[in-house]
This record gives structure tokens, C-alpha cells and sequence, in this order.
């Protein structure tokens, strides 16, 4: 049995997921392919743009009903989930 990574994790450096990272990761990855918008009290502000620059979540190709931007979490990201012990929806 692998032991799974305990959080925070450095990825890279300066690159650290913290416990409160993953969780928005999660987020994302219960939104599925359409993504998320940010939600201040899930992700408030550079939560979502440190996911994107860790390789994590990446631009959804919708955009939401007032113009903004939609977020999904990646390959990478839903690699990262199940390594912390969560499916490809983000649920344990």
C-alpha cells in the first residue's frame, strides 16, 4: 500500500499545494470539463491563477454568462487528486 503524499507538497520550487489549494482543486474537478467560475469563499483571489501556473487547472473553453472565465482542473490536476486519494470528481 502507497502511503499518500501529505499536504503541503512542494511540486516544484516555490511551487507548494497547500491543504487550502487542494481543496479549490477539488472544487474544480466536481465541476467537471465546463469548469467553474472563482468563488471568493472556495478560491479568493490567486487561488485559481497558482493552480494554472502550477500546471494544476487550466481555461475551460466556456466562458460563464457574464463574460468571465471558466477554470477545470487538468490532467495534471486530476493526476495530482488521486494522488492525494481522491477520483477524477474530486470525492475520496
Amino acid at each position: 500500500m502507497t502511503a499518500r503524499p501529505r499536504l503541503p507538497l512542494t511540486i516544484a520550487p516555490g511551487k507548494v499545494l497547500t491543504p487550502f489549494k487542494a481543496e479549490a482543486l477539488r472544487h474544480l474537478a466536481r465541476a467537471g470539463e465546463r469548469g467553474s467560475c472563482a468563488v471568493y469563499s472556495v478560491m479568493p483571489g490567486g487561488t485559481l491563477a497558482q493552480l494554472v501556473d502550477f500546471g494544476l487547472a487550466e481555461h475551460a473553453p466556456a466562458i460563464d454568462s457574464l463574460g468571465g472565465r471558466r477554470y477545470r482542473a487538468s490532467a495534471a490536476g486530476r493526476d495530482m487528486l488521486a494522488r492525494l486519494g481522491f477520483d477524477a470528481e474530486g470525492q475520496p
